[in-house]
């Protein structure tokens, strides 16, 4: 079973993933459908992803969101 791990962000998750991953950027690219630039860019901070290529890129290292509920929200 996969290690669960924590981030603040899901900007950081994928960023840890995209560095952890032995892929290339240019294939990472092929598999999910987001260019190569775009893909290099966000890794070294330099720019955020589009909602849609954060979910392709999600998708493809199993990345979720899981939001915490608050007192508020339950009542």
């Amino acid at each position: 079973m996969p290690t669960k791990q924590t981030y603040n962000s899901m900007a950081e998750a994928l960023r840890a993933c995209i560095r952890n991953d032995a892929t290339s950027f240019k294939q990472l690219g092929i598999q999910t459908g987001v260019t190569r630039q775009s893909l290099m860019k966000f890794a070294r901070g330099e720019q955020g992803l589009q909602l849609t290529a954060a979910d392709k890129v999600a998708a493809h290292y199993g990345v979720t969101v899981h939001v915490p509920v608050t007192r508020k929200e339950r009542s």
